[in-house]
């Protein structure tokens, strides 16, 4: 007696089962499905039928209302968004097999694309990479989607045969294959899914193909459910296999898709997402792409009806969104600390916008339009003491004065040699900002260079640059570092302190074999007298005499001016004057796109951008320990300043440090500002006034009067 259908269907199974991945001496080994036979990819699919045909899987497919088809992944492409003209370009350029990539210029295959070639010396070949993560893709979909134009579905449909039969999966994880790297296969797979459904409508789409391409999915799901990276790369893999499990639930595996997914998902937000709600690898850049695919994964769950217990996933998206509003200028940009190619801020604002609809947050709007719409958050300056990231901030006006101080970890391998690096803006200028990365290719010296102390606004002993990528226990990324600092917020004052003392050395990208390691101890206070001016306290410890260089890495388009005690930079809103308390021991120098050695450089956020900026440098000699007082003292350019400066004074008693801030406008008015701060509560005096305070100051106006601005203990 011939078996039954059903036993033939269980036979099948068990045939199929055997093709599934299988546990090797070295571990876990990938099986492709891309050489089975027909009958045996009909046995990846459950369509409650023993009967499927490929027909009648192709027609499902087709007609199906539920689940819903995802649209493009604005994250990757703007496919969707795009002008049409543009878009037709681009496609236009793909049917003649030119690419352009990463900022690279255009490559032009003549004949079969090459998927391995490579045309940078790059050594991670992350053209070859981008090429193999196919954003291209959408664009050749959306055209034939638009226009009818077949050319486009034909060119599309005929390279990903042509990738997939070129391409395999890798028997294992390798992160050196450029096609098969585990965040691209999960970008592709988030790619490829809306780019599919619209080819489905094509004649040029043939039942051939449909079922190769639905096979690659197959295999890049389980490739993604069998490995795994980690940090920021780790979500982008979850996100592609959640999405394949969600779009295509008719595979077989799709439920343990599902569960791998949502499994790593709930570790990674412990893992990953610090309480205060920044990521752990300490980058602006990589805060806002975590916050992207938080939100990619969030619209799969919504869309597919999958929970996560506790609704974890969208605590922290509220989290994270506090942080990126916080960390915005006045202006409605955003600074571009440590590794991490921003968007526009265009992308970056309606990303914010779309946040705060979903997590029903006014506060995020008001930041999102810069003020035009939500309700004006809460808190003006905050800190967030996971990432050791301390915002001062007058009020939440266009025009108010803001510093950012970076104290916090490391944060891996994207992290600079950043701490202690502050940014500051006033009255809708940037003055001093973080430089950002320029570019990934560690033989470039500008890779050096922008991950050097020597690129930030910090100090430099001897000229050397601090050194934690050196420390094994700083390259690695984890939730849950805090490093001490202060912090103190009120209506007058804000404060904000840290501390480095990892060591500095000159700077180079990998360990060198011979370290000629400094140690040397950094203590930077900031104190902004609100909403005036910012005094900078650096006190400075190393054994013997040596050389301190307060950095100062000014904005693209300012203009730096020597002054009696330190410099001015103009721009065209407002200008901060920079002085010194003790200029007559400083030697100044102001630099500008300078190559020899590498010195005043900024990225503009995009890879291979970079364009000249001021920056200033002041160094001070001294033995063993110095302490070092800056003002910083914006003010528009309608407000002309006689007078800026500052004084390094003795107190009459007791110990602490004790400043003199002088201010002079051209108009006549005047103020003379005593500051003192202390590590410990006992009585000082100065100005015949007696305090236990540990941060106090005076003020003496014009007729004489003295007031308190404030006293804290």
């Amino acid at each position: 007696m011939w078996p039954g259908k059903r036993a033939l269907k269980a036979c099948a199974r068990a045939i199929a089962r055997l093709r599934a991945p299988s546990a090797t001496r070295s571990g876990i080994e990938m099986q492709s499905v891309l050489d089975s036979s027909e009958a045996e990819l009909l046995l990846l699919f459950d369509l409650g039928s023993p009967d499927l045909t490929v027909e009648r899987l192709l027609t499902h497919l087709r007609a199906r209302q539920i689940p819903a088809i995802p649209p493009y992944p604005q994250q990757f492409t703007d496919a969707a968004s795009c002008p049409t003209p543009e878009l037709i370009d681009r496609a236009d350029r793909i049917l003649a097999h030119r690419f352009q990539l990463v900022d690279e210029p255009e490559v032009h295959f003549e004949g079969a694309i090459d998927w391995q070639y490579d045309p940078t010396s790059d050594p991670r070949r992350r053209w070859a990479r981008e090429l193999n993560r196919h954003r291209w893709v959408p664009d050749l979909a959306e055209a034939f989607a638009r226009t009818g134009d077949e050319r486009y579905a034909a060119k599309c449909v005929a390279l990903l045969v042509d990738w997939i039969r070129k391409n395999p999966p890798p028997a294992t994880m390798n992160e050196s294959h450029v096609s098969w790297t585990l965040m691209g296969v999960g970008l592709r797979c988030v790619v490829w899914i809306p780019s599919f459904f619209t080819l489905l409508r094509s004649g040029s789409f043939d039942s051939n193909s449909q079922l190769l391409i639905l096979a690659s999915f197959h295999d890049h799901a389980r490739f993604l459910n069998l490995f795994k990276t980690r940090d920021n790369h780790l979500l982008r893999e979850i996100n592609g296999l959640a999405a394949v499990a969600s779009a295509f639930p008719e595979f077989c595996e799709a439920a343990q898709w599902k569960r791998t997914a949502l499994a790593r998902l709930g570790e990674e937000l412990e893992k990953q997402i610090n309480t205060d709600g920044s990521h752990i690898e300490m980058s602006s850049g990589y805060q806002w792409m975590v916050a992207e695919e938080l939100d990619a994964v969030y619209d799969t769950l919504e869309r597919s009806a999958w929970t996560v217990p506790g609704d974890a996933l969208k605590r922290a998206l509220q989290a994270i969104y506090t942080v990126l509003a916080g960390m915005a200028r006045p202006n409605g940009t955003w600074p571009l600390l440590g590794d991490g190619f921003m968007y526009s801020t265009a992308s970056l604002r309606d990303q914010l916008q779309q946040a705060s609809v979903r997590l029903n947050r006014p506060d995020l709007r008001f930041v999102a339009t810069n003020g035009a719409s939500g309700e004006v958050p809460s808190s003006r300056s905050v800190h967030f003491p996971d990432a050791g990231l301390s915002i001062m901030r007058s009020d939440h006006g266009a025009a108010a004065s803001y510093l950012l101080m970076k104290a916090g970890p490391f944060g891996g391998v994207h992290g600079h040699e950043d701490k202690l690096a502050i940014e500051a803006g006033a009255y809708g200028e940037v003055f001093l900002v973080d430089p950002g990365t320029y570019t990934y290719n560690a033989t470039d010296p500008y890779r050096a260079y922008f991950v050097s102390s020597n690129a930030h606004s910090t100090v430099l002993v001897d000229g050397k640059s601090q050194i934690r990528r050196w420390l094994p226990e700083c390259r690695e990324a984890r939730a849950g570092i805090r490093e001490p600092a202060d912090w103190i917020t009120t209506d007058t004052l804000d404060f904000a302190s840290g501390r480095y003392e990892d060591g500095y050395g000159d700077y180079a990208f990998n360990v060198p074999k011979r370290m000629n390691v400094l140690g040397a101890t950094h203590c930077r206070s900031v104190l902004f007298v609100k909403p005036s001016y910012w005094l900078i306290i650096d006190r400075m410890t190393c054994a013997g005499e040596h050389a301190f260089t307060r950095v100062f890495q000014a904005a693209p388009g300012l203009t730096a001016h020597e002054a009696a005690n330190g410099v001015t930079l103009e721009g065209s809103a407002a200008t901060l004057h920079i002085r010194t308390a003790d200029a007559s021991e400083v030697a100044l120098a102001v630099e500008s796109g300078a190559s020899e050695p590498i010195r005043g450089w900024v990225s503009n956020g995009h890879r291979n951008h970079k364009v000249p900026a001021p920056q200033v440098s002041m160094t001070s000699r001294a033995v063993d320990e110095a302490t070092l007082v800056t003002l910083m003292f914006p003010a528009s350019n309608a407000e002309v300043m006689a007078e800026v400066a500052v004084e390094h004074r003795a107190l009459d008693a007791g110990i602490g440090t004790l400043v003199r801030v002088t201010a002079r406008h051209a108009r006549g008015a005047a103020f003379e500002d005593w500051l003192m701060l202390s590590d410990n509560g006992n009585e000082k005096r100065f100005c015949d006034w007696q305090t236990t305070a540990r941060i106090a100051g005076l003020r003496r106006h014009e007729d004489g009067q003295v007031s308190v601005l404030f006293e804290l203990q």
